[in-house]
């Protein structure tokens, strides 16, 4: 996920540049954090692309795999992201050896315990710079981040900071969240979404304090739904990218529609994405929940109802459709697909279905 707020600035020669302190994949730019520049090495005397670059890696060449796995945690690279870029540097020249070493999957998840990898393939660039060197590459990157962030920020659909936000749909703000109603593709005059207010890429990302409250709103908009006698669907799909904005779908069903969804979805995951997945097409969460089902940073599909839930992980984004949740609801009650109903209404009708919303919450 995206730094939540901007740190502190960094003198540019066309003024002050505010700058993240994490990289898009919520990684902390550790050689930011010390004061002032780092000292010249002979390295960063040198011209062209040889200026800054050591002739072997800050933290050696023989890092072992642990070492590797620990210092991503701590805030590195990422290794799957250095090996995919270190096999498109090496082309014809990735040898037999390297890749007999691997089982064909583009990850360290693809080892042969038996094998002995080149674990250079998993060094990333930044371990070869000198401390000035990789400071400039990180601020460059900070810079950038920053950017991406103030753009998302101003022109996102579900950020509150944007100028053209549709403040009147909204039914409640929290502290960490809000739920607004949902005009666009729905399937019930009802169906709203539950919002995280500062950007995380999904549900299962979120801060704790994040997570905790969503769980709380769901209690609620069960409570309130089954007080008109329905039950309730909650669907998120969670994709990749920096525009990425965690919303949890919420479909209010009748009860019946509800305890069928477990066997509908079962039949369909078992249907989605790749023939040959990696991953395991189903995953039950209803026993250890989501976030302790599915690994950080992964694209997902996740459906629960009262008493359960079940999550798929996303193997090609390009190719699972974004309304694959609402389609299949849409199948179980019998109308048409929400892609080809009408958009939106007037806002006086969009008001009463918010104070609907509203009293159902005891808002």
């Amino acid at each position: 996920a995206m730094s939540s707020a901007p740190a502190p600035s960094a003198e540019e020669e066309d003024g002050p540049e505010v700058m993240a302190m994490f990289d898009n994949m919520g990684r902390k730019l550790s050689a930011l954090d010390q004061q002032g520049e780092a000292d010249l090495e002979k390295e960063d005397m040198r011209n062209g692309r040889r200026k800054g670059k050591l002739r072997k890696a800050r933290n050696g060449d023989d890092m072992d795999l642990q070492a590797m796995v620990e210092e991503e945690r701590a805030g590195g690279v990422s290794m799957d992201e250095s090996f995919a870029k270190n096999i498109m540097r090496l082309g014809g020249n990735f040898t037999e050896k390297q890749a007999n070493a691997l089982t064909g999957a583009g990850s360290r998840a693809g080892f042969d315990e038996e094998e002995d990898p080149d674990m250079k393939l998993y060094q990333a660039n930044e371990n070869k710079m000198t401390a000035r060197k990789l400071q400039d590459h990180q601020r460059q990157i900070a810079v950038n981040e920053h950017k991406k962030w103030m753009s998302v920020m101003n022109t996102h659909p579900f950020s509150m900071e944007n100028p053209k936000f549709k403040q009147h749909l909204v039914v409640t703000t929290r502290q960490h969240c809000y739920v607004m109603l949902k005009t666009n593709n729905s399937l019930d005059e009802l169906s709203c979404s539950i919002v995280p207010i500062k950007q995380s890429m999904s549900a299962r990302n979120c801060p704790e304090e994040v997570w905790e409250e969503m769980q709380s709103i769901k209690a609620d908009l069960r409570r309130g739904f089954g007080g008109l006698g329905k039950g309730v669907l909650f669907l998120e799909t969670a994709s990749r990218g920096y525009r990425g904005w965690a919303n949890v779908e919420v479909i209010p069903v009748e009860m019946d529609v509800e305890m069928d969804a477990p066997l509908y979805f079962k039949q369909a995951l078992d249907q989605a994405d790749e023939e040959w997945s990696v991953h395991k097409k189903v995953i039950d969460t209803s026993q250890k929940g989501l976030r302790r089902s599915i690994p950080d940073n992964m694209p997902y599909f996740f459906i629960e109802w009262s008493r359960g839930g079940m999550a798929h992980i996303i193997e090609d984004a390009e190719q699972f459709p974004h309304d694959f949740g609402s389609d299949i609801v849409a199948g179980m009650i019998g109308v048409d697909p929400v892609r080809v109903k009408k958009q939106g209404g007037a806002k006086g009708a969009e008001q009463a279905r918010v104070a609907e919303l509203k009293g159902l919450l005891r808002e």
